[in-house]
C-alpha cells in the first residue's frame, strides 16, 4: 500500500498522544499500516505514553472503568434469575458429566518417579486425591510408624528406586548432611572421617551410660 504525504503527517501529528487505533479510523485504514508508517518514518510514542490514561495500557493499582466494578455485598444482576429450558439445554451439552475425570489423572495408588533439584530420581505414590508421599517413607511408616521431624529415611545401598524395607535406614538429618559432606571431599579421607564420627559416636554413648 503507498502511504501517501497527507496520510504521514496525520500520523506524525497525532501518534504522541493517540492511539493508533484512533488515528487508523481516521485514515480509514487499519492498525497495521498506522504502526507500519510509524516504523518506516522512524516515529515514536513518547516514553511517558504507557502511563498515560488515553493509551489503555493496564496501570496497576488504577482502576480502568472506575465505578463499573462489583461493591461488597452487591447483588449480582442474574441472582435467582432461571435460565430458560431451551437455553440451559445447550448450555448443558458443554457441562462435565459427573464423576468426570481429566484425561491425565491418577488413581490412588498410583507410583510415579520425580527427579529432585540434583537429578537423583524417588518414587512417589498417590495417597490422597490431593497428596502424593515419597514412597519409601510410605512403606517405612507403614511398618515402623510415624518418623519424627528431625530424622529421615535414607537407602542403605545408596539406590534411590530400591524401596524394600530392608534396604531403608532412619537416621538423623545431621547424619544425613555428614554423609553428604563425605561425599563432597577426596576418597582417601573419608575413612578416616567415617572412623572418627563413628569414635564420636562411641564416646557420646559411653557418656551417657556414665551419666546414668
Amino acid at each position: 500500500m503507498r502511504y501517501t504525504q497527507s496520510m504521514i503527517e496525520i500520523v506524525r501529528s497525532m501518534y504522541s498522544d493517540h492511539r493508533a487505533k484512533e488515528i487508523a479510523q481516521l485514515l480509514g485504514v487499519s492498525e497495521v499500516v498506522v504502526y507500519r508508517i510509524a516504523v518506516k518514518h522512524g516515529i515514536k510514542k513518547p516514553k511517558t505514553w504507557r502511563t498515560d490514561p488515553r493509551s489503555g495500557v493496564f496501570q496497576k493499582g488504577v482502576r480502568q472503568s472506575p465505578g463499573t466494578e462489583f461493591k461488597k455485598g452487591q447483588r449480582a444482576h442474574n441472582k435467582g434469575i432461571k435460565v430458560e429450558p431451551h437455553v440451559y439445554d445447550k448450555m448443558s451439552r458443554t457441562f462435565f458429566p459427573k464423576g468426570h475425570k481429566p484425561f491425565n489423572y491418577k488413581p490412588i495408588g498410583t507410583i510415579t518417579i520425580r527427579r529432585d533439584s540434583t537429578g537423583i530420581p524417588y518414587q512417589f505414590i498417590k495417597i490422597t486425591e490431593k497428596y502424593w508421599e515419597l514412597l519409601h517413607r510410605k512403606i517405612w511408616m507403614d511398618a515402623h510408624g510415624p518418623i519424627l521431624r528431625h530424622l529421615i529415611v535414607t537407602f542403605k545401598d545408596g539406590n534411590s528406586m530400591n524401596c524394600n524395607l530392608d534396604n531403608l535406614k532412619l537416621i538423623s538429618k545431621r547424619e544425613n548432611l555428614q554423609r553428604n559432606s563425605i561425599a563432597n571431599i577426596p576418597e582417601d579421607l573419608r575413612e578416616v572421617v567415617k572412623l572418627k564420627n563413628k569414635l564420636t559416636k562411641k564416646i557420646q554413648e559411653h557418656g551417657k551410660k556414665q551419666a546414668k
